[in-house]
């Protein structure tokens, strides 16, 4: 990957001429126009990091390209709660095809009869865990870390 860039494919753009001021990255596709130069400088900044650090966290990752791009592309300004053909408004058919077209290749991928392609958070995710495996109002105890030790919010405990 080119230095300065999302996606290898061009460097960071020149200040437009007359109104100095930089147009910002490029983005995605379906994306309406660039960022600013403080937005741009922390991305950059950002990318820089990634790029010359190793990280050690396990719920981050590097996204590829193709990811990023998806991410910068307009099927971010759908609000599609629910599930593919089930949701409670109108208006997400694409975003219905791209999340069943993901269901389908997990499925696959795996060998599974289900699969959920809904992004969720660590937090949500601990929760369903402690909800399969611990009993309800009993003295169940789970091992987990202090946060400054490594560990998640939802290990903590409340003071």
């Amino acid at each position: 990957m080119e230095a300065g860039t999302l996606d290898g494919s061009s460097r960071w753009p020149r200040s437009n001429e007359g109104s100095g001021e930089r147009e910002g990255l490029r983005r995605g596709p379906g994306s309406a126009g660039g960022f600013r130069p403080e937005v741009a400088g922390a991305i950059a900044g950002e990318l820089r990091r990634e790029q010359s650090t190793l990280r050690l966290v396990a719920s981050e990752n590097h996204s590829s390209p193709a990811v990023l791009a998806a991410l910068a592309s307009t099927m971010n300004n759908t609000w599609a709660e629910g599930y593919p053909g089930r949701r409670y408004h109108g208006g997400c058919d694409y975003v219905d095809a791209f999340e069943t077209l993901a269901i389908d290749r997990a499925t696959g991928l795996f060998g599974a009869e289900h699969a959920n392609a809904q992004p969720h958070a660590g937090a949500q995710a601990n929760t369903a865990v402690f909800g399969a495996f611990l009993q309800p109002r009993s003295d169940d105890k789970v091992l987990g870390l202090v946060l400054s030790r490594g560990g998640h919010p939802t290990h903590d405990r409340v003071p």
